[in-house]
């Protein structure tokens, strides 16, 4: 009987001595890999192999051996025992003794359970694998952890024919059978068991051989133990989509996939987890395997977590969660998603934040419910902050009103809420220092992700007034205010006491820099105490193709969730005469603008230096239209007054009259470099800021007439 080496895998050892075994019966080709006899190599030592070789091989076959040449290896005890048996293996003398002596050798059992073998029943349980299934990983395993080896080095490093042939007689299965196992839509690659190349993937190597403590089915999915948000908490999307959505999911017949997509950090993790929990059902999240090598083996091995838990769960009183699915539902095999929406039997919300347009129609269609999640209101933020300051325990700190406060100043994510105030409590701040180290937190956050901090520049100046303002329009602003206000009583309305036309609220601001049209937007915001929502062209227009039109949708979105006014400033960028453009993108970007203005549910402000340059069709969808200009000579005195508080002399009205080109912001300019200068102010020397300012804007615009010569 042969010796035993003392160190040894029980189940990896046993298992691979018989799938070896399997090979050797039925391969009838030359040997040319040392590593083969890896397994056996680790249970006898050449000592004993000699002892066998002498008492079995009768001594006439051991002469031939010896004298044995053509470039065959010398059967020689000095090498080390995995070339011995080679080398052995090689003689078929030898062969049928050889395989005796291999079936007599027993592997010893290891005290105690064996986590290797457990683990990988556990593995394969839990992905639903067929016992051909299952052997094939076997061996593909035990050949990654160097107990076996293919037999040919031509099969090594490719999915080719001579490598399923080998893994067909390691399982002692047909060719086509495993050719069929190892198919690219079949489960062992489908869910990234084995890569393309039929090699072992080693994701889950460390859970195989006992080096994790974890369940291995945490590698997969986790059982979700945040506290949910208040379904309330979710206003508008839980009023329009709850009752439809709990209907579907209490119905159990098939499948349900519902699709949560748009703006990162607008909370759609947090409305699954608040659904799972409106319909009383427990909430499962499906592992994203950061440390995958590639993209495509974590998509692979994504939707293999997901089988995996939807084998494991109760489907009639469970909700899968599949966060951060972008990858499966863009980039990912269009076979493999496809059969995941067919076959699913738990209900499953997938999260991503690409664009629809980007995932396969095929895919689409699948999903039996959907909804686009927009940016964040302020009201949503400000619940937020109240959730996110309990769950940190800063409510002791904090002053009750600053999630509101907070909401509205900085629009940022959830993410990047809950990221400011868990670092707040882990510096544990007096109640007198916390805001202001919320303020310290949050002002590198918000530049890190180009956040653009609110800080009252959408408020009106303090002594901005209506008088005085040079207008072409047959409706005073004031006017303008009031029906911009019965406008907005209006949307509240029942339909049926609504007018006949589709309610509609677009204004038109046009004239020079300067002449009051941005301050008037402030104004209006201020009088019916709205929030102004501002986006000019560098905001909406974007080099991809497509991307400039979802921006211009987006932005109507924002502004009808926050009930605000929507201020397109230099509007001409984007409303440019589709007859004087030399691109398609820029026709398609006009044509998405005035279907939002066809539609926006909300008041539309627009403004422009070149009124002249806008598409004629536009002028048309404009409810109200104000030409801005020059002040007459009674606003340069009212301004000239209500600036600087400097009374006129009749000979100081009379320059003030001379000056040319005076609007709102020149006098707000002098007052600011007034003050910075210091010193006397007296009506001579603001004159005389004011007519260089004026010098100086037409000095500018005779520069812009002027041609370049030669």
């Amino acid at each position: 009987m042969a010796k035993f080496k003392p160190e040894n895998n029980s189940f990896r050892t046993k298992e691979a001595m018989r799938l070896l075994l399997n090979l050797l019966s039925n391969i009838r080709e030359h040997v040319d890999d040392d590593d083969l006899f890896a397994a056996p190599a680790t249970l006898l030592d050449n000592d004993a192999i000699k002892r066998w070789y002498d008492a079995k091989i009768p001594e006439k076959t051991r002469r031939e051996i010896d004298k044995a040449e053509n470039g065959r290896d010398t059967v020689s005890f000095r090498d080390c025992t995995s070339e011995l048996l080679r080398c052995l293996w090689c003689e078929k003398a030898v062969r049928p003794a050889l395989l005796d002596l291999l079936r007599s050798v027993k592997v010893p059992s290891r005290k105690g359970a064996d986590p290797c073998g457990k683990r990988f029943a556990e593995f394969c349980d839990l992905m639903r694998f067929d016992e051909t299934e299952r052997e094939i990983l076997l061996a593909c395993y035990l050949v990654w952890a160097d107990l076996l080896d293919w037999p040919t080095r031509e099969s090594h490093g490719s999915a080719s024919p001579q490598r399923v042939e080998a893994i067909a007689m390691f399982v002692d299965r047909s060719v086509p059978e495993v050719r069929a196992a190892l198919g690219p839509k079949a489960p062992l690659r489908r869910f990234g068991c084995i890569d393309d190349d039929f090699d072992f993937v080693c994701d889950v190597a460390q859970f195989l051989d006992g080096l994790s403590k974890e369940p291995i089915a945490s590698r997969f999915y986790r059982r979700d133990a945040e506290k949910p948000l208040p379904w309330e908490w979710f206003g508008r999307l839980a009023e329009k989509h709850g009752a439809l959505l709990e209907r579907m999911l209490a119905a159990g017949k098939g499948p349900a996939n519902v699709l949560l997509y748009g703006v990162p950090g607008t909370g759609k993790t947090s409305f699954a987890r608040a659904l799972a929990a409106r319909t009383g059902r427990t909430c499962w999240f499906v592992a994203q395997n950061p440390d995958s090598e590639r993209r495509v083996r974590a998509s692979a091995t994504r939707f293999g977590a997901l089988r995996a838990c939807d084998g494991r769960v109760d489907p009639d009183r469970s909700l899968i969660v599949v966060d951060e699915a972008d990858d499966l539902l863009s980039d990912g095999d269009k076979g493999t998603l496809n059969a995941a929406l067919d076959s699913l039997q738990t209900p499953v919300v997938w999260i991503c934040n690409a664009s629809p347009r980007r995932m396969d129609e095929s895919n689409l269609r699948r999903f039996d419910y959907s909804i686009r999640f927009d940016a964040l209101t302020d009201a949503q933020r400000a619940g937020i902050w109240r959730n996110q300051i309990g769950s940190a325990g800063l409510a002791d700190v904090l002053p009750s009103d600053a999630a509101e406060a907070w909401a509205a100043r900085w629009p940022t994510s959830a993410g990047g809420i809950a990221s400011v105030l868990r670092n707040v409590s882990r510096l544990r701040p007096a109640a007198k220092d916390a805001p202001a180290l919320v303020e310290s937190l949050m002002a590198p956050h918000c530049e890190l992700m180009g956040i653009r901090e609110e800080d009252g520049r959408l408020r009106p100046a303090k002594d901005y007034s209506l008088e005085g303002l040079s207008l072409a329009s047959s409706v005073p602003l004031p006017r303008i205010v009031e029906a911009a206000r019965t406008f907005r009583a209006e949307l509240e309305a029942p339909e049926a006491e609504r007018g006949a036309d589709r309610s509609r609220f677009n204004l038109l601001l046009s004239g020079p820099p300067g002449t009051g049209k941005t301050e008037f937007v402030k104004h209006l915001g201020a009088e019916l105490g709205a929030k102004v929502v501002v986006k000019q062209g560098s905001d909406l227009i974007s080099c991809f193709v497509g991307a400039t039109e979802q921006n211009i949708a987006a932005a109507f979105r924002e502004a009808e969730n926050e009930n605000a006014i929507l201020f397109l400033d230099e509007v001409d960028g984007l409303l440019r005469a589709r007859g004087l453009s030399q691109h398609s993108w820029e026709v398609t970007q006009v044509n998405e603008l005035l279907q939002q203005m066809e539609n926006f549910r909300g008041i539309l402000v627009c403004a422009t230096n070149h009124s002249d340059n806008l598409d004629p069709a536009t002028v048309r969808r404009f409810t109200f239209k104000v030409s801005f200009d020059y002040l007459g000579d009674e606003g340069k005195a009212l301004f000239f007054e209500r600036f600087f508080g400097v009374p006129l002399a009749a000979r100081d009205r009379a320059e003030l009259s001379g000056i040319p080109d005076l609007a709102p912001g020149d006098f707000r300019t002098v007052r600011q470099s007034m003050r910075y200068l210091g010193g006397a102010r007296d009506a001579a020397a603001l004159l005389r800021a004011l007519r260089e300012e004026s010098d100086a804007k037409r000095d500018r615009g005779a520069s812009r007439d002027r041609r370049i010569g030669f």
